[in-house]
């Protein structure tokens, strides 16, 4: 096909492309579509651990902030890893994030304060050479973690962490970092 080498990550697992038209800034223009995630700037703010606001530093002295929906059931009764692929959020865009996600406004949210979250793997399209070449499998959403033989034929669309240790906080109670302009 017409894969370059920039495609891969460092762990050799294939990245979908898509075109994102971008501003003077550098930064995506338009308002964001939660249910369509860009994969590069999903990429991009889980491996740095960048706010998916505003693209800056999420990471805090005391840890990174996610937040996922409250589904799980008592959010004190929280316990062991958890996956996801929604990338963290800085302080200051925390409020604002968990009140515009469609998905977070609807199910409600709980927020993560995670001292421990590594990479674990991707969530994407996984593939079969067939008789005319490769062809896309039904696929779902459970993430592949790294090291998975199957990875060899799979077009990843969201990276995925595992947060190991974390504890649920009030957004309330969390002060905003104000960033200085430039």
């Amino acid at each position: 096909m017409d894969e370059a080498v920039d495609d891969r990550d460092l762990r050799d697992v294939l990245w979908a492309r898509v075109s994102q038209v971008l501003g003077r800034d550098n930064q995506p223009t338009g308002n964001p579509q939660w249910k369509l995630v860009h994969p590069a700037r999903q990429r991009e703010t889980m491996l740095y651990l960048r706010c998916q606001m505003c693209a800056g530093r999420a990471k805090t002295g005391a840890g990174t902030l996610f937040l996922e929906t409250a589904d799980a059931g008592d959010v004190n009764g929280l316990s062991g890893p958890i996956r996801t692929a929604q990338p963290p959020v800085c302080l200051e865009h925390a409020r604002m994030a968990a009140e515009r996600c469609p998905h977070l406004m609807r199910e409600g949210h709980v927020a993560l304060l995670a001292t421990r979250c590594p990479l674990f793997g991707v969530i994407g399209t996984p593939y079969r050479f067939g008789r005319t070449g490769p062809e896309a499998l039904a696929g779902d959403d459970v993430p592949v973690p790294y090291g998975d033989p199957r990875l060899r034929w799979f077009l990843a669309s969201q990276l995925v962490r595992e947060l190991r240790q974390y504890q649920v906080v009030d957004l309330r109670d969390l002060t905003p970092i104000r960033r200085r302009a430039a």
